[in-house]
């Protein structure tokens, strides 16, 4: 709800027209498309790094190729080796 007030309090409505956000790398997005994701009136764009390209190995794209892992305590898709070594992307 509070992206709502911030817009109506800069402008004359409570809605963007777009959103667009990264996601794949936590909770960056969630906060910023919740509020709108039933809102036919908002177009949301939603990228993920893709790093040198999805068929390199040298990706970041952990939505499109990662595997579920921990980091830091907390199940997430992770890009790992197959013995849950995390790797670089």
């Amino acid at each position: 709800k509070e992206i709502r007030q911030q817009l109506a309090g800069k402008e004359a409505r409570d809605y963007p027209d777009y959103l667009i956000a990264c996601v794949g790398g936590g909770s960056n997005a969630a906060g910023t498309v919740y509020e709108y994701l039933d809102d036919a009136r908002v177009k949301i764009i939603l990228a993920e790094a893709a790093g040198k390209g999805i068929d390199t190995g040298y990706s970041a794209a952990t939505i499109r190729l990662g595997k579920p892992g921990i980091l830091h305590g907390c199940r997430t898709l992770l890009m790992q080796t197959d013995d849950g070594q995390i790797t670089e992307p």
